[in-house]
């Protein structure tokens, strides 16, 4: 049957060239528009790390309608009050006073590339979050550590070490080769040679943001708190709505959950901080135009496709009923059939993915190798470059071989 199926290919090369030529062009042009989907729903089915599912971001205010302005002590006397009220609802496990604007799923992050005194040519570039040490940071956020390393709660309380960090799993792999890495040493790059952090603790990896992959990051507590008001991290208590909180801390911020001159000016679940940060840094339209143009194109691409398969399916209508006369059955026919749209498809699909590659050396592509150039993100199995374009380029194929099979098996089954 295979000698069969490639002699009919052959014999028919001057109408197949065109369909050969055509799936190539589509082969390069679905890798386009299915690649930022595919890495889309790749990042979107990755744990965050933490439980934002459990918390909220409370940001305060004040009111300084009056003349006399509150010290810096008066406001954080304030803020605490504030905080107190709210440990003291059912609804809440604990609360967290956050005075970075480096938080977990906010805006902005602070970023830092750190070496070993064992690989100094080999650094790691990082996002840098700092919290403060006392106050529940990793059990507030629910952030896990690794077996051999100290407890959540021995971290937060912070551990006597000067220049003590706390690093996730997929920094300690990238600059150490290794998780067990406590009681390492880590320089960051542009410092002192002699000004080295002590690793105290490793945790399991955390995306800083709802949109990226798994990233290296390092917890650091050698920052002082800013002048300014911090915000309030709210850890729900298991099967407690954040919306429902939500509404509830709206309800009551100028009445019971105020002190002072400081108010409540906003309270987001994490999962709309997500989405707010997501719309703030453009994403939210990306992915739209990413999403809305790849249905667009496939399903064009697709029509065109069927039609021109089913079209030549239907002209090759005499040579089907010789074969019938010949005592061929249908089955037999639309094997046939099928088998050269198939080797016609894998051909083309695997010229056009090379040619797309080329291009990709040559240009590169947003999503993957410059982001993966900048060492942030970890060499995860989507991450990986060969393990991506080798994903991609199979949903490639098994999109054009559906559609081509299908615009074979309707016109050769009527005939």
């Amino acid at each position: 049957m295979f000698k069969i199926i490639l002699k009919n290919l052959w014999s028919r090369r001057n109408y197949n060239v065109w369909l050969f030529l055509e799936l190539i062009l589509v082969t390069v042009i679905a890798w386009v528009v299915v690649n930022p989907v595919v890495q889309l729903l790749h990042n979107r089915s990755l744990p965050l790390g933490y439980d934002a599912d459990r918390l909220c971001l409370i940001k305060l205010d004040s009111d300084w309608s009056e003349d006399v302005r509150d010290t810096l002590t008066t406001r954080e006397e304030a803020v605490r009050i504030i905080a107190d009220r709210l440990q003291g609802m059912e609804e809440v496990e604990n609360v967290l006073l956050e005075y970075y604007s480096t938080s977990l799923g906010t805006e902005f992050v602070w970023r830092g590339k750190y070496s070993s005194k064992f690989r100094p040519d080999s650094p790691v570039e990082t996002f840098q979050l700092i919290f403060q040490k006392g106050k529940k940071y990793f059990e507030t956020f629910g952030i896990k550590s690794l077996p051999g390393s100290p407890s959540p709660e021995q971290l937060s309380e912070g551990i006597n070490v000067p220049n003590g960090v706390v690093v996730t799993r997929s920094f300690a792999i990238a600059l150490f080769g290794t998780d067990r890495v406590v009681g390492d040493s880590i320089s960051l790059c542009g410092q002192n040679e002699d000004r080295y952090s002590r690793i105290v603790g490793v945790v399991e990896d955390v995306r800083v943001r709802s949109y990226s992959d798994v990233a290296t990051v390092v917890f650091s507590t050698d920052m002082y708190p800013m002048n300014q008001l911090p915000h309030i991290v709210v850890r729900l208590r298991e099967g407690v709505s954040p919306s429902l909180f939500s509404e509830k801390i709206a309800a009551q911020s100028n009445r019971e959950l105020c002190s002072g001159r400081q108010f409540i000016r906003s309270i987001l679940p994490f999962e709309d901080l997500a989405r707010q940060t997501e719309y703030s840094f453009g994403i939210t339209n990306e992915v739209r135009l990413d999403i809305a143009l790849a249905v667009f194109f496939m399903v064009s691409l697709c029509l065109g496709v069927v039609g021109s398969f089913w079209f030549q399916t239907r002209r090759r209508k005499e040579e089907i009923f010789i074969m019938r006369s010949f005592g061929a059955t249908r089955r037999t026919i639309v094997s046939m059939l099928l088998g050269e749209g198939v080797v016609m498809v894998t051909m083309a699909v695997f010229v056009g993915c090379m040619a797309y590659l080329q291009y990709i050396h040559q240009v590169g592509t947003q999503s993957i190798r410059e982001l993966w150039e900048e060492g942030f993100f970890v060499d995860s199995c989507f991450s990986n470059f060969t393990f991506h374009f080798t994903v991609v380029s199979f949903i490639v194929y098994v999109l054009l071989l559906a559609v081509v099979c299908l615009g074979i098996y309707i016109p050769a089954r009527r005939t």
